[in-house]
């Protein structure tokens, strides 16, 4: 990943040393603005970061008086964390477009994912968050845009994966991210197809799951699957429902590969499947041709 001319700190850029066949120095991408979102980023990353065997980049975007209040808070909350080689913090004085950076590894490091702390605030609230959602669909790496869980005694890992698979056929594309949870965490996957009543859908659907099935036999990867009580609209409403119930549960979701006007109005369906109230952790995939991979 390119840095910019405003970096000016630099903190433990050594990595762990990486199992099962993934890239050398793996790391998440994490961007920050301020230090009350970190007890539920390193809720959720830490997790992620364990079944991945990589490390945690935090990329500090503030003052120098921000950043080092950051820097004395993330040693609170892990007093051993940077010593152990798990962790780097960069800063940048000033804030920067996300894309043009999080698509470039970072020095010798492979990023293979990016998590947010959480959507835009602040007024003309729909606007600022349509306007963050068309910034992070140009990501070649998958992203989360995390909210705060709802009971931090509980503690979270990604064991069930949920894939919602409808007619679009860039849903399929959930199936390799969801594979390497699989492969390098044990997780276990379940796939829920949508329910439609016309043909065209139906063949569509037929074809994304055996794409996926043969995928998944080359793999020698199992996953369960589910036939859902709702159509490809509300898919991923109930995947999230599903999630809940099962506890422990990541949903991997593709998004919106084309806007059309009504996404400028209402927004695109992961922007409310992100935000859902159960706070249900959602890993979004972009369809495109230089999807970020891991090794096989």
């Amino acid at each position: 990943m390119s840095m910019n001319n405003d970096q000016v700190s630099v903190l433990n850029t050594n990595k762990l040393k990486k199992k099962n066949q993934l890239p050398d120095k793996t790391t998440i991408l994490i961007p920050c603005f301020n230090t009350e979102s970190l007890d539920f980023i390193l809720y959720y990353a830490l997790p992620v970061a364990k079944q991945f065997n990589a490390s945690l980049s935090f990329l500090f975007m503030g003052d120098e008086y921000g950043f080092e209040s950051f820097k004395k808070e993330l040693h609170k909350f892990f007093p051993n964390f940077l010593k152990n080689n798990e962790c780097s913090l960069y800063h940048f004085s000033t804030q920067y477009k996300y894309a043009p950076v999080m698509e470039k590894n970072q020095q010798d490091e492979e990023a293979i994912m990016v998590i947010f702390p959480r959507m835009p605030s602040g007024n003309f609230l729909f606007f600022r968050q349509l306007a963050f959602m068309l910034k992070v669909k140009k990501l070649c790496l998958p992203y989360m845009i995390l909210q705060p869980p709802v009971n931090y005694d509980i503690k979270w890992a990604p064991q069930n994966i949920i894939m919602p698979i409808g007619y679009r056929r860039t849903d399929k594309d959930t199936a390799v991210w969801a594979s390497y949870f699989k492969r390098f965490g044990n997780s276990n996957i379940t796939i829920l197809y949508a329910k439609e009543n016309d043909i065209i859908s139906q063949k569509e659907i037929k074809n994304n799951l055996k794409f996926i099935k043969n995928m998944y036999n080359k793999l020698n990867i199992s996953a369960n699957i589910v036939s859902a009580k709702t159509n490809s609209g509300k898919l991923q409403f109930e995947a999230v429902n599903l999630a809940q119930e099962m506890k422990n549960s990541l949903v991997i979701i593709t998004s919106t590969k084309y806007y059309g006007i009504e996404h400028y109005f209402l927004g695109p369906m992961e922007l409310q499947t992100i935000k859902n109230p159960q706070k249900i952790p959602i890993l979004c995939i972009n369809s495109r041709k230089d999807l970020y991979v891991l090794c096989k």
